[in-house]
């Protein structure tokens, strides 16, 4: 389903605004209701198949309309078999059954022979099952009957075959044969055949539909109506219906877009009529903090910061995703943008995801905060006891003016006195009810700031994040030397351990990182397990082994090592990604490279480099690799502009491998690509706008249609708020 998120509203106050105002019972709903049905409620297949297509489709008919076809195939049917035409191709063609060479050993296919007519005379050709019985094979084949066939035609050992034909069919029912038949991704245990039942089936019974998109918008891309474009999707007429640039494609991404823009524009214009606190004439705090710096802020983060002084002069609820480029001082932004509400006597949190962050963040901000008078507090949840009550109660009386912590800062003992401003770090490790629940500690409610230090493409950013207000760091704190990038090979990994020696002899430390944690058959990659044990045998206890599979605790007092220098070399997987910051961490090595996207690894280098120290990363790749990855890791050589590296891997990867799992707040819409489709997104801002202009609380016959457009794809459920 649709996932939309980042805007200052409380989610609770959000639901009762759309249930009440936007989503009357009275709303026509026909194709909504028939969308949630549940596929174990249908008629297609038996009771166990159902259940078997639930659990790889999704729940839902909305799920199983919206596993959209890669590709289609023509099933023409040819009356004379010309190799120089048809070999390697799929088509259907009639034939007599002619002999059977059944196999008598395991892992041996049957065989049926079978004669056509070809260009040049009568064709015999074999039709090969691996997994059929013979007494199968004879039911539907009987010798001497005729039957038409659909597959694909191949040559094998001086031998024309079909391997598994997808059809066989006899005479009469040339009828139940598709002519184009949608292809679709499988899992196993179902097949092209039985999704494709299912689907089309499905898709035959869409009930008719008022129409949500504005005349002038029809007209100008001739699109048809939303049922008709999801039939001609997985019934099509011809094999370019299905393709991703065809008007039906096209048609169904801009209804997710559409329905995504509108719920994003929708939560904004009800947040902006919201009451918020004013601050004016704030900086006098900001200044004595600048004054404090042993150097220079720069010019990014002076412009950043603004930027928020403007947000928070205005009196309205601040919608804005700081974007700070890896070792660009997001943290000291977050410092000077709190000190703006603090000058008032209001107070501010910074929220991170782990204890380590939010220890680092208190320790890189405790002395500057002193020389200013500004009042710093920690708490996570690991604290003593005795600890968080006395932090506690000094949040409370006031005495504490920015608190920094984990979840902790969300619990219900945790009362602030006045809080005014919440900034979430590393802001795609939390879900709704966090954010939701760390602006609610505010009266009436907190503004909130998110940020993050993985780049994203403005067009990507605008097309995820709707209006939100977009803020970039790029440059670097003055002392920050470049990164030494290399690039080689995993044979020369015996030369590169021992250089680690010099490294681990001059008190600084080493990442290693490798991919996975197991070993893998598919994959063939170095566990992590595995070079933790080799690297153990070389260096003893100065070696360390992080990886996702362990808990929480564990973790942390694996890194809480190597940030006190207890280990030298940190083995892990992408976990130390974001979040660590150890000045005396000089190299990073990553096994496996051309594995990882251009922005991850930008990510996993920027974890080097945070001091004076000359810094390097090594990328290690195999022997084997292709010219395409080599090109790939080269462009990581040559640049640290995470932004840079950010467009190129949107080109080579695609919006959804770019975001990866872990950003689980931002949009993840099926039937609509970022690379074919990001063109409608402007049409839709623009409508949006003109939407709320128009009939901001949905009442025309336009504003119905809406309804039933955002009740179809359940926006509501998956808003992210901050």
């Amino acid at each position: 389903m649709l996932a939309s998120q980042n805007y200052n509203i409380p989610i609770s106050l959000f639901k009762h605004c759309v249930k009440n105002q936007f989503m009357s019972n009275d709303s026509p709903s026909n194709i909504a209701d028939y969308f949630k049905t549940p596929i174990t409620q249908s008629s297609v297949g038996s009771a166990n198949f159902r259940q078997s297509l639930a659990q790889f489709l999704g729940h839902t008919y909305c799920d199983a309309l919206y596993h959209l076809p890669t590709g289609a195939v023509c099933r023409d049917m040819v009356e004379h078999i010309d190799l120089d035409i048809h070999l390697q191709k799929t088509f259907s063609f009639t034939a007599t059954i002619a002999k059977y060479f059944f196999a008598m050993k395991k892992n041996v296919p049957h065989r049926v022979s079978v004669m056509t007519q070809g260009k040049d005379g009568p064709l015999e050709i074999q039709l090969v099952y691996f997994k059929s019985s013979s007494e199968y094979l004879k039911n539907i084949m009987p010798i001497g009957t005729q039957r038409i066939i659909s597959g694909k035609l191949e040559s094998f050992d001086m031998r024309l075959q079909m391997i598994h034909p997808d059809f066989v069919v006899a005479l009469d029912r040339y009828g139940d044969l598709p002519n184009i038949q949608p292809l679709y991704g499988l899992t196993a245990g179902i097949t092209q055949r039985m999704i494709g039942k299912s689907i089309s089936q499905i898709a035959s019974n869409i009930p008719t539909t008022s129409e949500w998109i504005h005349p002038e918008i029809l007209k100008k891309y001739d699109w048809d109506s939303f049922d008709v474009c999801l039939k001609k999707i997985h019934i099509p007429d011809t094999a370019s219906d299905t393709h991703i640039h065809s008007k039906y494609r096209k048609r169904l991404a801009y209804d997710r877009i559409l329905a995504h823009q509108l719920r994003l524009g929708m939560v904004r214009h009800h947040r902006q009529s919201q009451p918020f606190r004013i601050f004016t004439d704030t900086g006098k705090l900001y200044q004595n903090i600048k004054h404090a710096l042993p150097f220079d802020l720069t010019d990014d983060q002076k412009n950043v910061i603004d930027e928020i002084k403007t947000d928070l002069h205005h009196g309205k609820a601040i919608a804005r995703l700081i974007q700070g480029d890896v070792g660009s001082g997001k943290t000291l932004v977050a410092l000077c943008s709190a000190s703006f509400v603090v000058e008032h006597q209001a107070q501010a949190a910074i929220m991170t995801p782990t204890e380590i962050l939010a220890k680092q963040h208190y320790a890189s901000l405790k002395d500057l905060c002193d020389a200013v008078g500004i009042r710093l507090g920690l708490l996570t949840g690991k604290d003593k006891p005795k600890d968080a009550k006395l932090t506690l109660e000094k949040l409370a009386s006031g005495e504490i003016d920015i608190l920094i912590g984990t979840h902790a800062l969300i619990q219900e003992r945790v009362i602030f006195k006045n809080l005014a401003l919440g900034i979430i770090d590393e802001q795609h490790r939390f879900g709704v009810k966090q954010r939701d629940a760390l602006s609610k500690k505010g009266v009436p409610y907190a503004h909130i700031l998110l940020m993050t230090a993985t780049p994203i493409p403005r067009s990507l950013a605008m097309t995820h994040y709707g209006d939100t207000d977009l803020s970039i760091i790029k440059q670097k704190p003055p002392g920050r030397k470049p990164i030494t990038t290399k690039v080689m090979s995993l044979d020369k990994i015996d030369d590169i351990i021992a250089g680690l020696h010099r490294v681990i002899n001059n008190q600084q430390r080493i990442y290693w990182v490798c991919p996975l944690v197991e070993e893998s058959e598919k994959m063939d990659l170095m566990a992590a397990q595995m070079r933790y044990e080799s690297l153990q045998k070389i260096f003893g206890d100065a070696v360390g082994l992080v990886h996702g599979k362990m808990k929480t605790a564990e973790k942390d007092a694996v890194i809480d090592d190597f940030v006190t220098g207890k280990i030298s070399v940190l083995v892990a997987t992408t976990v130390i990604e974001v979040g660590v910051n150890v000045p005396q961490a000089t190299v990073m090595i990553i096994e496996e490279s051309e594995r990882f996207g251009l922005s991850q690894l930008h990510q996993l280098r920027g974890r080097v480099g945070r001091g004076d120290m000359q810094s390097s990363c090594v990328l290690l790749y195999k022997s084997s690799l292709s010219r395409t990855a080599f090109e790939r890791l080269n462009i990581i050589r040559t640049t640290e502009d995470g932004f840079v590296l950010a467009e190129k891997d949107l080109e080579l990867r695609g919006s959804g491998d770019f975001l990866g799992t872990q950003q689980t707040g931002m949009l993840n819409m099926q039937g609509f690509d970022f690379s074919a489709h990001s063109d409608l997104v402007p049409v839709a801002r623009q409508d949006v706008k003109y939407i709320l202009e128009m009939d901001y609380k949905l009442q025309s016959q336009r504003g119905t249609a809406l309804r039933i457009l955002l009740d179809l794809f359940e926006t509501d459920r998956h808003i992210v708020t901050v």
